[in-house]
């Protein structure tokens, strides 16, 4: 039980981290943890990949499962 808490802390935080990504691409803020320039294209995959992983980390925690097929 305490894994599946670690699991989902440390995807949830990783999740949380790709929207600094977005957030450096259209300059809202001074990020300077990320030194490289970040198009707004790459911004926009980033903040997509974030959502994703944040859209994970709430269907793990309500135990979904999207690609299981209904049983008849």
């Amino acid at each position: 039980m305490v894994i599946k808490f670690i699991f989902t802390f440390i995807l949830l935080i990783h999740g949380l981290i790709h929207f600094m990504g977005f957030a450096k691409a259209f300059n809202y803020g001074n990020i300077a943890q990320l030194t490289k320039d970040i198009t707004k294209p790459i911004g926009i995959v980033w903040i997509t990949t974030g959502l994703l992983i944040i859209i994970c980390v709430a269907l793990y925690l309500l135990k979904k499962d999207i690609c299981r097929r209904s049983k008849k």
